[in-house]
């Protein structure tokens, strides 16, 4: 699978996406992966213009599915992103792999406690399952990144630091969660906030 982050890129251009996205689109169906998974911030804004561009100029033009990860660009009208992009939180498994795409968007404790609710049984659930091996979580915040202060170099080089202040203990609680499964799962956390400069 593939996995992209940021891809409106620069916010200094008025273009989006990106033209490195763009100029590989080709290279990336001669891959043939099973799926693109983008990690948030596919347009500026979320409006049926931007978002209807970024299909028609992306995502058509790939061989193979395309997910995503709600970013706080994406999410500027939570209501019009649902509308074509369904549920911001969900998962599936390919095989031994389990994906989980978390909303690190959300800036309220209710959202943010029946997401941690959802997150702690999934995670009951794949320690259970001697099938699984390996973990892949997905977020646009790089919440890990704020909470382990060996990742603090890749933290101060995220975009807009000042907003994970109310994220920190959504952040403590998944981190809490896995360790049910940190000795029996290979665990891979993505997130896509960075790339601006």
């Amino acid at each position: 699978f593939l996995v992209g982050g940021h891809l409106y890129g620069d916010p200094r251009q008025s273009k989006s996406p990106a033209n490195s996205l763009l100029i590989n689109i080709q290279n990336f169906n001669h891959l043939n992966p099973l799926f693109f998974i983008s990690l948030g911030d596919n347009f500026r804004a979320a409006n049926d213009l931007n978002i209807k561009n970024f299909i028609h100029s992306f995502v058509d033009r790939l061989n193979f599915p395309f997910l995503t990860v709600a970013g706080n660009h994406d999410v500027t009208d939570r209501k019009k992103y649902n509308e074509y992009f369904g549920k911001t939180y969900y998962d599936f498994s390919v095989g031994s792999e389990y994906f989980i795409i978390l909303d690190s968007e959300y800036n309220d404790p209710e959202n943010q406690r029946k997401q941690i609710k959802y997150f702690n049984d999934l995670i009951i659930k794949i320690s259970q399952n001697s099938l699984v091996s390996n973990v892949f979580i997905l977020t646009h915040k790089l919440l890990w990144a704020d909470l382990l202060d060996k990742y603090d170099i890749v933290f101060q080089n995220s975009n807009n630091t000042n907003s994970y202040n109310n994220q920190i203990e959504f952040g403590k609680d998944i981190l809490k969660s896995l360790d049910n499964i940190k000795n029996t799962k290979n665990v891979f956390w993505l997130s896509g906030d960075v790339g601006i400069w």
